[in-house]
């Protein structure tokens, strides 16, 4: 009434609406709700409702300070949808009333709804001074690929169920919109090597939220005591993040999904196929790459035991690239996608403990893996040996290595390639070894030979050629003048005798040491 002093006047709305919803949350958005419901007011809409408005609009303000109102709404909606926009959340077939006073907030106690084909309970409540939305829903592994591409379902098995609670708090400085989601994983399984898989029986607790505002902008959360996950988003798209396990890191560029892990010890070959379903969503989403950053105490590889392994692991056209150091080896190793295709090493460093070519080791070529490989400084024990390369390739009677070259003890094998390749072949059947070696090696100077086998350097040359077709029965370093035979034709150029103690007997005695008739 007009008679009322001015400080007590309101303007008092009592109607009903009806319509859709995105009517009802315009109206709302108009209102002076609108601050109240933060970034909702920017969602999308549908659907039918019906709404009963109770205003109570004060006139007058008291300098800077609104006087306080009275609200009360209350909406009836029947197969209503909303979106957040630019995300994957959409909550649809939502049935139920909807409540709205200055006292209490949004409320609501008997919402149901559909998640990704999953039903949804849901209640709002105020709490806190922020509005806030209970749920429980159960969440298909397929369904996290709708956040970050990748196949889940290769992963993980069995429904998800979820206790969720998303807060509404216009106020926040991250992100006025926050979704909870915290489950047991009991009877979810994870299909991924220990110690990061998990069996249905076993509950390790996760703990997710997701940020809004309006749009997705981060995921974040945690599995079990070790597993942590920060993920960040632009325009509803990854921009970058950080999956860990058992170890620190930083987040990584725009553009990188850096998965970072620390494990004493695993066994490679179990996680091939892990790393393949990885590549296959990483190949076709092509906005953000996949980069996973090891640390490992100690693995076993090719009958070497190595320690202090870090390697960075990258899915790129070819297969999975593979850069990595270690207290044995450092270089990059490309394993094609296609299995008939051999992995290629190429190592800047290579150190050969001395057991592994010692009469202890156990080695059967036949079991070899078959590989490209390429040296630049190899070493056996601690003694430099120079740089080699092969193509490694197993068959049932034993392993041949192909288009041997390099250089080392003065030799260079692989230079006379277009005339004829250096090739090895190492057999065994089972009990008895059988190494054969053919080919040319072209050769700098022949006293490096010498040197390095600690022979009398009697003899030197400028270059000079070799042609090796050799045979003996035994593992490849038990070559002995017992057991060679073949053939074996020097040439050397513009060489030298030197003077030795022995005078011309150690000269005579290293022309016989390439005639194996005298051996």
């Amino acid at each position: 009434p007009i008679s009322e002093p001015i400080e007590q006047r309101r303007w008092l709305v009592d109607g009903k609406l009806t319509g859709d919803f995105s009517g009802m949350m315009n109206v709302l958005a108009n209102s002076p709700l609108k601050a109240k419901l933060g970034p909702m007011v920017d969602w999308r809409y549908t659907g039918k409702t019906e709404t009963k408005i109770d205003l109570e609009i004060p006139l007058y303000k008291a300098g800077k300070t609104s006087v306080a109102g009275n609200y009360s709404v209350t909406t009836a909606i029947d197969n209503a949808e909303i979106a957040i926009i630019d995300s994957p959340v959409v909550l649809q077939n939502i049935a139920g009333s909807i409540g709205y006073s200055s006292d209490t907030g949004l409320y609501a106690d008997d919402l149901t709804a559909t998640l990704w084909q999953q039903s949804l309970n849901a209640k709002i409540f105020k709490s806190d001074k922020q509005q806030k939305v209970s749920f429980t829903t159960s969440l298909a592994p397929a369904n996290l690929g709708r956040f970050v591409d990748f196949p889940w379902q290769e992963v993980i098995s069995g429904l998800i169920p979820i206790e969720a609670l998303l807060t509404i708090d216009p106020q926040s400085l991250e992100s006025a919109v926050k979704l909870n989601m915290i489950s047991t994983m009991q009877g979810v399984e994870i299909n991924i090597p220990a110690p990061l898989g998990k069996l249905p029986q076993e509950s390790k607790l996760l703990d997710m939220s997701l940020y809004f505002d309006p749009r997705i902008s981060r995921l974040q959360g945690n599995f079990g005591d070790l597993l942590s996950t920060d993920l960040y988003f632009s325009q509803g798209q990854l921009r970058n993040g950080l999956l860990s396990y058992n170890r620190k890191a930083e987040l990584p560029d725009e553009g990188v999904l850096l998965v970072s892990a620390y494990l004493p010890t695993t066994d490679l070959s179990i996680w091939r196929s892990w790393a393949e379903s990885i590549s296959q969503g990483d190949k076709s989403k092509g906005s953000w790459r996949t980069v996973f950053d090891f640390q490992f105490d100690r693995m076993n590889l090719a009958s070497m035991d190595f320690e202090t392994i870090h390697a960075q692991v990258e899915a790129v056209e070819s297969g999975l690239s593979v850069d990595f150091t270690s207290n044995l080896a450092d270089g990059l190793a490309i394993i094609p996608w296609d299995k008939h295709l051999p992995p290629k090493f190429d190592l800047t460093r290579l150190q050969l403990p001395a057991k592994v070519i010692g009469k202890s080791s156990v080695i059967d070529p036949r079991q070899m893996s078959a590989m490209d490989l390429s040296v630049d400084q190899l070493f056996i024990a601690e003694q430099h040996i120079g740089s080699l390369s092969f193509k490694l390739r197993p068959e049932p009677s034993g392993a041949t290595f192909n288009n041997i070259s390099g250089k080392f003890f003065g030799l260079r094998p692989g230079v006379f390639e277009a005339e004829a390749p250096m090739d090895f072949f190492w057999g065994f059947d089972g009990n008895n070894h059988l190494s054969k070696l053919v080919g040319p090696v072209a050769i700098d100077n022949i006293g490096d030979l010498f040197s390095a086998f600690d022979m009398p350097r009697v003899l030197d040359s400028e270059s000079g050629k070799l042609q090796m077709d050799l045979l003996w029965h035994g593992k490849p370093w038990s070559a002995n003048k017992q057991n060679l035979q073949g053939d074996f034709k020097v040439n050397l150029h513009n060489g030298s005798f030197y003077r030795t103690t022995g005078g011309a007997g150690a000269a005579l005695k290293v022309v016989s040491l390439f005639n194996f008739a005298n051996w």
